[in-house]
């Protein structure tokens, strides 16, 4: 299967800290019982399983230390995560740094340390800056500009990833079944190649862009071809760093300033995505290629088209924003997607705000419309609704179909209830793939009301992360 990517609230759990506990809304006692009557999904593990499960992943993950886990990707690929130096360091030293306050600082460790910079003066933790930290931060920071600059100008891929693994025979003009192995690597975009140095004092330090983002270790197990083999690979993505937003935003960081909604900086592996969709498309191929032999089509599922289906749902589609925008992020996002050859077959959009549907497809780039399903209802928490976004994915997808999730309806109580359910039910973590979620954390320079504090906000995407979730925090 492919890369499960979500963000959300499962490790705080076992801190005993519940999302739900803290919900007045009636509707959420629904949440833990998912036996439906079709038994679209597997019931739910007890409170106690999950307890002692989570007490022994801690156990077993001391000190932060990487943990092996079976890999969402694959019944046969396991995984490891590997937080960046900053990242790590962030995490551990988040008290010192105070991000266990509500509100707290989410800029400050962009800010040279000298004692004639007014905002470390009146900071909590004047002393945050380590030498590595900042050097790190400072060689990240023009390593996303660049990166963020090979993205725009990036030419897009005119094919479908799904199709455009096989190679041509050159004697008759057909694809045959072996993996064109250039294919994907043509979608890196310097992750590996991009270079920092830096001077200070005649000293000269330099990197690669990959060195300073933190990444998924993957052991494939898969057939590939007619071999056996086992590989390593890597899956790359940002790291988790406060204040969640891209950090030039820091320069004047206030709500008013556009760059609060910039998400360039997100670093997206589509390399290592297209390996996963090719992957999987191949190893199906082959498999219906061995039931057509044993003549046993029939036994394929009614929703079997003969491939990996790619689908994107937009939980939160609102197509208003500020600052007089013309485009949307989630628009953006599926349209980055596609100029690297991930098309999506669906796109449910679901938005509570009543919406006037020529609204609605004025702003749908044309292309788009064939995949669009305007959904202008709120989602339900209950599985047993129609309107229950996961009962959709686990009713008409399967594990090994590529699916991405962006959550973001500003509305915590059913936030928090979703990702719970998520969390808790593995057929749906086979589901989905990547999980875009803004997390309403309490930045000073931010929104200060939220309630959340920055260092669970950090322990929850690094768990999700360290469990094989590639989570990203969304704007």
């Amino acid at each position: 299967r492919n890369l499960v990517v979500v963000a959300t609230a499962s490790f705080l759990l076992g801190l005993g800290w519940n999302p739900l506990a803290t919900s007045s809304s009636s509707h959420l006692g629904v949440v833990g019982n998912y036996d439906d009557d079709d038994n679209t999904l597997s019931s739910f593990p007890s409170s106690w399983q999950r307890q002692q499960q989570q007490q022994q992943d801690m156990s077993n993950n001391n000190n932060n230390k990487n943990h092996h886990l079976q890999s969402p990707i694959s019944p046969n690929t396991a995984v490891v995560y590997h937080p960046s130096f900053a990242e790590r360091y962030i995490l551990q030293h988040a008290e010192q740094l105070g991000y266990h306050r509500v509100p707290a600082r989410g800029c400050d460790i962009w800010i040279p340390n000298n004692n004639n910079n007014h905002h470390n003066v009146t900071s909590p933790h004047p002393n945050i800056h380590h030498d590595d930290l900042y050097a790190s931060l400072t060689a990240l920071k023009s390593q996303w500009a660049e990166h963020a600059a090979r993205v725009a100008q990036f030419t897009p891929v005119t094919n479908d990833v799904r199709h455009g693994w096989q190679r041509r025979n050159d004697d008759d003009g057909k694809r045959d079944d072996s993996i064109d192995t250039t294919f994907c690597r043509r979608l890196d975009v310097g992750l590996s190649d991009i270079f920092t140095t830096q001077n200070d004092n005649d000293d000269k330090t330099k990197g690669t862009f990959s060195s300073s983002l933190s990444r998924f270790e993957i052991n494939d197990n898969r057939h590939h071809g007619s071999e056996h083999k086992s590989r390593n690979e890597y899956y790359y993505m940002e790291p988790l760093l406060p204040p969640l937003r891209d950090p030039i935003w820091c320069e004047n960081a206030h709500r008013r300033n556009p760059d609060i909604l910039k998400t360039s900086y997100l670093v997206h592996d589509f390399a290592a995505m297209c390996r996963s969709i090719v992957g999987e498309q191949q190893q199906q191929q082959q498999q219906r290629q061995q039931l057509q032999q044993r003549q046993q089509e029939q036994s394929l599922s009614n929703h079997d088209n003969g491939g990996v289906r790619t689908v994107f749902v937009d939980l939160g589609a609102s197509l208003n924003f500020a600052f007089h925008r013309s485009d949307t992020p989630a628009l953006d996002l599926i349209q980055l997607y596609q100029k690297f050859g991930i098309y999506f077959d669906h796109i449910y959009a679901y938005e509570a705000q009543h919406q006037p549907p020529a609204k609605v497809f004025q702003a749908v780039p044309e292309h788009l419309l064939a995949s669009y399903h305007w959904i202008n209802v709120g989602v339900q928490v209950s599985p047993h609704h129609k309107l229950h976004p996961w009962k959709l994915l686990a009713r008409h997808y399967r594990p090994g179909d590529f699916v991405v999730v962006k959550l973001d309806i500003d509305t915590t109580e059913i936030e928090l209830a979703l990702i719970d359910q998520l969390l808790r039910n593995q057929t749906l973590l086979d589901l989905v793939d990547v999980f875009y979620f803004e997390h309403h954390v309490s930045f000073e320079e931010l929104l200060p009301t939220y309630t959340e504090s920055a260092q669970k906000s950090l322990q929850l995407f690094t768990e999700l992360r360290r469990r094989g979730v590639a989570a990203h925090y969304w704007v």
